[in-house]
């Protein structure tokens, strides 16, 4: 199977910040005390470097969750869509779906979209984050779901190319797009299984 190398090259930069952030927190200590409370110098200090290790820790785990959602996508690319399927012999939206948050996140999720479009906590366009839901209606009956990737794109199982990456800038998604949902809190980092 060929491989882009901006991909590889992406895969080597995330591997490297896991591991870099992986090292990093184990060094850190959430019990930090001050020693001097009168120093107002010190008060600052502490939050200045608790803000920077947050945002750290924010960074590697929108990586991880890019970093799996991608080699998900490496994995089954070319796999087409089947309604109903659950297989690498065809698959439907909401069963890759709920295959991808069980392999790469441990979660168990519902398996159709019509229940799959209320789990989590609902999130506006803007606020998107890499492992969301993005949910589509086309019309009354048919619904459509996929995983927020970044930078408004997402993976899905198109009815026409199978397993890929589209752009919600896309003037068909734009006009089906419906809402979308959150699942993945920072605070549940499962272990990094590469």
């Amino acid at each position: 199977m060929f491989v882009s190398q901006s991909i590889v090259r992406h895969i080597k930069n995330i591997a490297f910040i896991l591991v870099l952030g992986t090292f990093l927190s184990g060094c850190s200590n959430n019990n930090y005390k001050k020693k001097n409370t009168n120093n107002k110098n010190n008060n600052n200090y502490s939050v200045s470097l608790y803000s920077y290790q947050s945002s750290f820790e924010r960074i590697v785990h929108t990586k991880y969750i890019k970093l799996s959602i991608i080699k998900q996508y490496i994995d089954w690319k070319g796999v087409h869509y089947l309604l109903g399927g659950t297989t690498r012999n065809g698959i439907d939206c909401s069963a890759f779906v709920q295959l991808t948050f069980k392999e790469k996140f441990g979660l168990k999720i519902p398996r159709s979209t019509f229940k799959q479009k209320d789990v989590g906590k609902r999130i506006k366009r803007n606020k998107l984050y890499p492992g969301d839901l993005v949910l589509f209606k086309m019309n009354n009956n048919d619904r459509h779901i996929g995983i927020y990737l970044g930078n408004n794109h997402f993976l899905h199982v198109s009815t026409s190319n199978g397993v890929m990456i589209s752009s919600l800038n896309n003037n068909y998604w734009k006009l089906h797009y419906r809402t979308a949902r959150r699942l993945l809190v920072r605070k549940s980092i499962i272990t990094f299984s590469f």
